[in-house]
């Protein structure tokens, strides 16, 4: 299942991302962002917030993905790092589901997750919102506002 989000013109890109990834790519040969959500499940969870998700273009590109758990009411993270840099983080949230690293564990089953390719121009700026959700930026990005609770942020370049 996948869902696509464009915008006509340039600007900044926003991207609330619960949980899963997000990989985003500066490219030269775009003038505009696309913001691609997909998960392989075909339904479930995911599949359900990736029909929720919103987006909003009035400056530049905004796109709101819906707690995949159902809404966390409060709850615990668990992050362990391990030598050799390997990393994994247990979330339990108020309402009943269990997040391991990006995939949610509920009473329905364990769903793939939600995966966000994010294609935008060269000096683009990105606010990036989670709380379990990994970012992977290739390419120099304008500015990056980033939090995540327990998700990795990767960014390169930022700023000139």
């Amino acid at each position: 299942m996948e869902r696509t989000f464009n915008t006509l013109t340039a600007g900044p890109v926003a991207l609330d991302l619960p949980a899963g990834s997000a990989r985003v790519r500066v490219d030269r040969s775009v003038k505009t962002a696309t913001v691609r959500l997909y998960t392989a499940d075909s339904e479930g969870p995911s599949v359900d917030a990736i029909n929720r998700a919103t987006a909003g273009t009035l400056n530049g590109l905004s796109v709101t993905v819906p707690d995949v758990g159902g809404g966390r009411s409060g709850g615990v993270t668990i992050v362990n790092t391990g030598r050799g840099g390997s990393y994994s983080s247990v979330s339990f949230s108020g309402g009943g589901s269990v997040i391991v690293n990006g995939q949610v564990i509920n009473g329905g089953g364990i769903s793939s997750g939600i995966t966000a390719d994010v294609t935008i121009p060269p000096d683009t700026s990105l606010t990036f919102r989670s709380q379990s959700a990994s970012l992977h930026v290739t390419g120099a990005l304008a500015s990056l506002t980033a939090s995540s609770i327990s998700g990795a942020i990767e960014a390169g370049v930022v700023g000139d």
